[in-house]
């Protein structure tokens, strides 16, 4: 069947999508940040309700979702990844010297 590709990307891309909204879930500090490109999915998502296994556009359509999830599964991973770093320097702060030029290396952890 020739379906059966599109399928197969448009499940992994609903399950890239559940599992990065769980993610967020588990540090929601990023919500917020990332809002706009979770809803850039959900409006895809919508948008293939209109979609038919046989119209000419499912192609495009698979092709513009899989991106998109992707893109926003990226976003979220590095977001997460600085959202750590920052923590790291923070708690750093409660335990160093109490001197300028700590602070600035901390600081500038925190700024990269």
């Amino acid at each position: 069947n020739q379906q059966y590709p599109f399928a197969i990307s448009l499940i992994e891309s609903v399950r890239t999508y559940e599992k990065t909204c769980d993610k967020i879930q588990e540090q929601t500090s990023i919500a917020p940040l990332i809002a706009r490109h979770k809803k850039d999915v959900q409006v895809l998502i919508h948008e293939g309700m209109g979609v038919s296994w046989d119209s000419y556009k499912l192609s495009q359509y698979v092709e513009r979702l899989s991106d998109t999830t992707i893109s926003f599964q990226e976003k979220v991973d590095s977001l997460l990844a600085y959202e750590e770093q920052i923590s790291r320097e923070v708690k750093r702060l409660e335990t160093c010297a109490f001197d300028a030029s700590t602070f600035a290396e901390i600081l500038g952890g925190v700024q990269k």
